[in-house]
């Protein structure tokens, strides 16, 4: 299981791994993988985590699985 930390308007953490607002889109990809491409938006784990970009930097993070996904964000 992935361990998730919230960091409200600046950054989550991935079992020890940062991908904040801001962050090139290269480094992300160097930290966490490629993930699916849909138009600006890059999806991991399985759909449940999307990262969208805006001048190939983070622009926002969010989780699609709701209370049933396997990804359980911790603040």
């Amino acid at each position: 299981m992935v361990k998730i930390t919230l960091y409200p308007f600046d950054k989550i953490m991935l079992d020890g791994t940062e991908v904040f607002l801001g962050m090139e889109q290269s480094d992300v990809a160097r930290a966490i993988g490629e993930g699916k491409k849909i138009g600006t938006r890059c999806d991991y784990c399985n759909g449940e985590l999307a990262i969208d970009y805006s001048n190939y930097k983070v622009n926002f993070i969010e989780f699609l699985g709701g209370i049933d996904g396997i990804l359980k964000p911790d603040c």
